[in-house]
């Protein structure tokens, strides 16, 4: 396929509107910011009875070679789980047991721009169940 890249482009936005709570705070600056609570600390949570996990989301330091601003960048790894039939040998038999299987895909948060930055390898994740 022409000009296929190795990255889906995701964007998201954040709105800040009139809030209904006690304790009001604002989003930081820049928005973007306020996706860092929901990615570090390697988080997991279920959606469809599947689970997935955000996993060793960092901050991108700027390089000699790959300039940007400070703090723009959150890069890890969405990763899906799925239960894979082992089968492992012991003296006489072989016994077979469920074991997980964690499929990793790199993600990239731009924090300034508000877009995601996601591996294309997405049909290893369709293999088994929707996302």
């Amino acid at each position: 396929m022409k000009n296929r890249g190795e990255f889906i482009v995701f964007r998201y936005s954040l709105v800040e509107e009139a809030q209904q709570a006690l304790i009001v705070e604002p989003l930081p600056d820049p928005k973007g910011e306020a996706v860092t609570f929901a990615l570090l600390g390697d988080p997991e949570f279920s959606r469809n009875n599947v689970s997935y996990a955000f996993v060793g989301f960092s901050r991108v330091i700027p390089t000699p070679l790959f300039r940007f601003q400070e703090n723009r960048y959150l890069a890890g790894k969405v990763a899906k789980l799925r239960k894979a039939q082992v089968h492992e040998k012991i003296p006489g038999d072989i016994i077979e047991h469920e074991a997980d299987d964690w499929v990793p895909l790199v993600a990239i948060f731009d924090l300034f721009e508000q877009y995601i930055f996601v591996q294309r390898e997405l049909e290893i994740w369709d293999r088994d169940s929707s996302c």
